[in-house]
C-alpha cells in the first residue's frame, strides 16, 4: 500500500490519526486511522449537553477498507467493519473490587 500511496492524496493521512473537534452547545471529537495494511479504526466521543452535564455517548468501528478510485487529486475508498457504541455495551472486563 506505501507503495500506491507515493505520489497521491493517501500518502498524507495513511498511517496518521486525523481528527476532528467541534465545541457549542455540545461537544464532538472524532479520528479516523487509515493504516496501510488495508485496516481502520474511528473513534467518536459525543457529549451532549455538556453545559447541563447530560449525555455522553462513545463510539468505535475498526475493519477493513479497499481503495475504489485513486488519483493525484483524490481518493475513493470504502470502509467495512464493526460499529460498537461503547455506551450500550455491557463490559464484561470490569468487576467489584473483593473485600
Amino acid at each position: 500500500m506505501l507503495k500506491k500511496a507515493k505520489g497521491n492524496i493517501l500518502k498524507k493521512v495513511l498511517d496518521r490519526r486525523v481528527a476532528n473537534e467541534q465545541i457549542d452547545m455540545d461537544e464532538l471529537n472524532s479520528s479516523l486511522i487509515l493504516r496501510s495494511d488495508y485496516t481502520f479504526v474511528f473513534y467518536q466521543l459525543n457529549k451532549v449537553g455538556v453545559s447541563a452535564g447530560n449525555e455522553t455517548t462513545e463510539t468505535i468501528a475498526d475493519g477493513n477498507w479497499e481503495i475504489k478510485e485513486l488519483s493525484q487529486e483524490g481518493a475513493t475508498i470504502r470502509i467495512f467493519g464493526k460499529l460498537a457504541r461503547q455506551s450500550q455495551i455491557q463490559n464484561y472486563y470490569t468487576a467489584k473490587a473483593l473485600r
